[in-house]
């Protein structure tokens, strides 16, 4: 019977490390090949006790255009949203659909319905984490910034698979000006 125990327990390492290691995996693969957009967003610092320090992402998820069969409404229903990029740059979310598009590029999101067709999506980046002596300057930061409409989450996107790169702040990535911050603060201080 005490063997039993070992195999399952080695069965279940072995199912958690492949699992966690295909994810890693495809967040390499998309950060090594995928290619950059910058998304508009707005974030805050909740302060989470179990998460530890991060900034929440608020990024627009309603999509403009919709192919998503009327029979799918309600329940989760895995679907495509592919990507757009403005004359300034910055990328949006454009059309929902159940397939990948032929051209362009995707991420994979998770719809959600509401008020008949419209169309609503989780978006897949709603962290960015950061040290965290770093959380409080970088959130005043971004509050400071939300005038101005200069946040931007930079992703990289590869096959409907997409990782954060950067957070940036007036095209400066949010760590380094939160690291100034904070030295700018300590020598004032002294």
């Amino acid at each position: 019977m005490k063997r039993w125990k070992w195999i399952a327990y080695l069965f279940a390492s072995l199912l958690i490390l492949t699992v966690v290691s295909i994810k890693i995996v495809r967040a390499e693969v998309a950060y090594r090949f995928g290619r950059s957009y910058r998304f508009p967003i707005q974030a805050y610092d909740p302060r989470d006790p179990f998460r530890g320090r991060y900034l929440a992402l608020e990024m627009e998820h309603v999509a403009r255009g919709s192919s998503i069969p009327a029979e799918h409404t309600y329940g989760p229903f895995s679907c495509c949203v592919s990507i757009t990029v403005d004359e300034k740059g910055k990328a949006r979310f454009d059309h929902l659909s159940p397939e990948p598009p032929e051209s362009g590029d995707w991420l994979n999101v998770d719809l959600q319905r509401f008020r008949g067709t419209r169309n609503s999506f989780r978006p897949p980046f709603e962290r960015f984490y950061l040290n965290e002596k770093l959380a409080p300057a970088a959130e005043q930061i971004l509050m400071d910034s939300f005038t101005r409409g200069d946040a931007e989450l930079v992703v990289r996107v590869y096959r409907g698979f997409g990782c954060v790169e950067d957070l940036l702040i007036d095209g400066v990535p949010i760590r380094e000006l939160a690291k100034q911050r904070l030295t700018s603060t300590a020598s004032t201080r002294e």
